[in-house]
């Protein structure tokens, strides 16, 4: 808009819109954001209700796309139409709104969601938490190059549950530079083939990828340097759960995500993981949990020596290799530096191809106190339970100069049979109450 002695006039550069304004004998140019419609496409009977994922209105105007509906302005959360004729029919959305969430719809009418079309920009979204959460039907979704999403700060459970999502555009958070959360972002997407590469390299605010893409079991590689630009991220709990076609893990997947503290359950249930790269954790000086990391990956033959070297915060090791069923053996000295560790509960359970354990595997992890099913059901084991190079056993540890008063052990050698000094193992370490 130009207003020029008292004359107001639209005029437009290229494709961006901007306005002048006259103030003596200076002409002041300020750019001027244009505002692009959110476009979603529905897929309806006759007689259902959509209702829109739009919340915190400012003011919306919306032409629902034919079926005699018109153009209506909305200042109310959510608005809903009634289409009188089966269809496909494109909504447009223009206004200002800062949120995207359907969780108030009910399932009926998040299943007429099939695509979004555009995102628009300009709406000024802050928020897309559960922007569309349980949208089954949503088969497809584009870019963001107009930056409507330059503003939000979480897209937590966005998409979950989308189950007839097809792909993630490469572009998707190309304006992501404000997000903290992409927690439970993709959740359960079972469609979802692939993560493209550079997917989050604007985001370098984001901190948390707990269960970023949990359960996308169709996913069978992960683009390297996919977490290169997010220096900020604290939390990769369940990042990769489930993704039962992985089969690889890429060289410095976390190499330059210094701050994180967790990756528990990160890698769990990747039963196509045969092997872990080394280094994998060497620049993650603050991870306090381990737990579940690699539980359940049935094929996993090998763990790389130093894998742990760098983490001496580390307190959880629960579950870590739980039910790695192919697991032949354990490299030494594994956990030498890893003095602050309370637990190992459950660390080895169900690694029933374990033939040995290292004589001194826990001799620096004075801090212990369960070790409860740490070996249960590992019933091949054929060497002697681990003891320090104090001579004392893990069951002698308790009440001793530099070991904790008390140790839980339930269940640690349960089924343990071939171990050498089995029926010297207490009784209380071998059963399970």
């Amino acid at each position: 808009m130009i207003v020029v002695n008292g004359k107001i006039g639209d005029i437009r550069l290229g494709d961006e819109a901007i306005k002048s304004v006259y103030t003596g004998d200076d002409l002041v140019w300020e750019k001027k954001e244009r505002m692009q419609p959110l476009i979603l496409e529905y897929t309806v009977g006759s007689g259902d209700m959509v209702r829109l994922p739009v919340g915190s209105i400012d003011k919306v105007v919306i032409d629902w796309g034919g079926d005699d509906s018109g153009t209506v302005v909305f200042t109310t959360e959510h608005p809903t139409h009634s289409y009188v004729n089966t269809g496909i029919y494109t909504v447009k959305i223009n206004g200002k709104f800062a949120s995207l969430n359907s969780y108030s719809s009910t399932t009926e009418e998040k299943n007429y969601l099939t695509r979004v079309l555009s995102w628009g920009g300009g709406q000024g979204i802050t928020s897309c938490y559960r922007g569309f959460y349980q949208c089954s039907n949503l088969s497809a979704i584009p870019a963001d190059y107009e930056n409507a999403f330059g503003e939000v700060t979480t897209f937590e459970r966005c998409f979950f549950h989308c189950t007839s999502l097809a792909g993630i555009p490469e572009g998707l958070f190309y304006n992501g530079s404000s997000v903290i959360s992409f927690s439970s972002c993709f959740d359960n997407c079972v469609s979802i083939p692939s993560i493209p590469s550079g997917l989050f390299d604007n985001c370098s605010l984001a901190t948390s990828f707990v269960s970023c893409f949990y359960g996308c079991s169709l996913v069978s590689s992960i683009p390297t340097g996919l977490f290169d630009y997010c220096p900020s991220a604290t939390n990769f709990s369940g990042s990769f759960y489930h993704l039962s076609y992985l089969k690889s893990i890429p060289i410095g997947l976390f190499d330059n995500n210094p701050s994180v503290t967790s990756f528990s359950l990160c890698f769990c249930g990747c039963s196509a993981l045969t092997v872990i790269p080394s280094g994998l954790f060497q620049c993650n000086l603050a991870v306090t949990t381990f737990e579940g990391c690699f539980q359940n990956c049935s094929s996993l033959v090998s763990i790389p020596s130093g894998l742990f070297e760098n983490n001496h915060f580390t307190t959880m090791f629960t579950a870590c290799f739980d039910d790695c069923s192919s697991l032949p053996s354990i490299p030494s000295g594994l956990f030498d530096n890893n003095p602050s560790v309370t637990s190992f509960s459950g660390c080895f359970r169900g690694c029933s191809s374990l033939t040995s354990i290292p004589s001194t595997l826990f001799e620096f992890n004075v801090n212990v106190v369960s070790f409860s099913s740490c070996f249960y059901d590992c019933s091949i084991l054929a060497s002697n339970t681990p003891r320090g190079n104090d001579g004392l056993e893990l069951w002698e540890r308790a009440g001793n100069s530099r070991y904790p008063d008390t140790i839980t052990s339930t269940g640690c050698f349960y089924n343990c049979t071939a171990i050498n000094n089995y029926a010297y193992i207490p009784s209380g370490w071998k059963v399970v109450e």
